[in-house]
């Protein structure tokens, strides 16, 4: 009898003091993974808002699989490429430079550039036409991505830039650095 006392009085001690700080210890990281997805998406809705203002960009949010918000832009071929892909036309260098400033003032984002044609080889030469265009324009080579896309969709040629949550920007939100 002795040992089924002494059994019943262990479980009720770690019922009443350790469980309780595990339980609290797993809520405590899930805040913290909370309250960094917070800091990560408002920086996220920020840079939207700033870039919702270039003119001539058309801009949309996104969540992403993480649960991080994203940002894509779109440019078509014939708005960027008139004439050839031998660079980005007039018309759009000046929403592309104003694109690429707040790239580089929110250095914490990664940008896939995605073109989308009915010739994939075509699409990857002007997806490193916009990589190139960014890389002169001071963006860190790191941080682009640039692709051909064989899923052609859509009745007009088009480039998608994306803007996504970077590993080093959830480690700064994580660490509290990310303001």
């Amino acid at each position: 009898m002795r040992s089924g006392f002494k059994t019943c009085l262990m479980m009720a001690i770690c019922m009443l003091f350790i469980f309780p700080s595990i339980i609290y210890a797993e809520k405590s990281s899930s805040n913290e993974v909370n309250d960094a997805t917070t800091v990560i998406n408002k920086k996220m809705d920020e840079q939207f808002k700033e870039l919702q203002q270039i003119p001539n960009l058309l801009v949309s949010s996104f969540t992403d699989e993480r649960g991080y918000t994203g940002i894509k832009v779109t440019f078509f071929h014939n708005e960027l490429f008139q004439g050839g892909i031998s660079g980005p036309y007039k018309f759009v260098r000046t929403p592309l430079r104003n694109l690429s400033s707040s790239v580089i003032s929110y250095p914490l984002t990664n940008l896939s550039i995605q073109a989308y044609s009915k010739n994939p080889q075509s699409a990857l030469g002007k997806a490193n036409v916009v990589k190139n265009y960014f890389i002169k324009d001071g963006i860190d080579s790191r941080r682009l991505r640039a692709e051909g896309n064989d899923n052609y969709d859509s009745t007009r040629d088009h480039i998608d830039i994306t803007l996504r949550v970077s590993a080093r920007m959830i480690e700064a939100a994580q660490s509290g650095t990310l303001k």
